[in-house]
């Protein structure tokens, strides 16, 4: 039985022979996300169930550059790295943060995903380390936790002045498709 990165590699080549097109080289990308009039940041969950380049219908608009940035939750704290690093070449003009309803992390809390890693550690060391990592409580409404994360982006220093204004958030409902923007 073929492992399912033999699957996929069959399923890329595939693709590569049938559809693909080259994308510009990374210079070029940089030269027209700076001529475009928006080059938004969107940072949303990693959810399989949602994809904004469906829900918010990507590209779609030429005037408009969008970069998605996606991990557990669509937090904004765990995406602050990727951001500052692609802001640095695109010099965004918005920063959207897009949580969504019946995500997977209001089932889980911090505790309970370091207590499932702590049983496979026999290391001293490695319990410590994982300790200072902060999986963060997501069981609390998505607006609530939305609302929480662009305040806390706001606020970050490393992040430019004229950008921190532009953050803002919204809910993607899975039962009507519809985002929501937060207050």
């Amino acid at each position: 039985m073929a492992s399912p990165i033999d699957a996929l590699l069959r399923s890329n080549a595939s693709y590569a022979s049938n559809f693909h097109r080259a994308p510009p080289d990374f210079a070029k990308l940089g030269e027209l996300a700076k001529k475009a009039t928006s080059r938004i940041c969107i940072i949303t969950c990693a959810d399989p169930r949602i994809d904004p380049a469906q829900f918010l219908d990507l590209p779609g608009n030429s005037d408009i550059v969008s970069i998605v940035m996606r991990n557990a939750g669509g937090s904004a704290r765990r995406a602050l790295v990727d951001l500052l690093a692609v802001d640095s070449l695109v010099s965004f003009t918005d920063v959207f943060i897009i949580r969504h309803t019946d995500c997977g992390t209001t089932h889980f809390t911090d505790a309970s995903i370091k207590r499932g890693i702590r049983d496979q550690l026999a290391d001293e060391h490695d319990k410590l380390e994982l300790e200072a990592i902060e999986f963060g409580d997501c069981a609390v409404p998505p607006e609530q936790r939305c609302s929480e994360e662009v305040a806390w982006l706001r606020e970050q220093a490393f992040l430019r002045e004229e950008l921190r204004g532009k953050v803002v958030g919204g809910v993607y409902d899975l039962d009507t498709g519809k985002v929501e923007l937060v207050k």
